[in-house]
């Protein structure tokens, strides 16, 4: 409704975040408790960027995305 009327959206993700990762994510941490674990930081999205980018596509709302805490 906001996009049809002109708004402008900006999605911001969180840089390395498993789930919120527009540009990078985390892989090699199974979930459960948080804890600290092994992981590395790779290229790709998060799974609900991943969704909520594809999504926002297949109706066609122009967005822009990017991420904080990238360094």
């Amino acid at each position: 409704m906001l996009a049809r009327e002109g708004a402008k959206l900006r999605i911001v993700g969180l840089a390395g975040s498993p789930s919120c990762g527009v540009i990078t994510t985390s892989s090699g941490y199974s979930g459960g408790r948080p804890c600290a674990a092994e992981h590395a930081h790779v290229s790709g999205r998060g799974v609900f960027m991943e969704e909520l980018l594809a999504e926002l596509t297949r109706r066609g709302v122009a967005f822009a995305a990017e991420e904080a805490g990238r360094k």
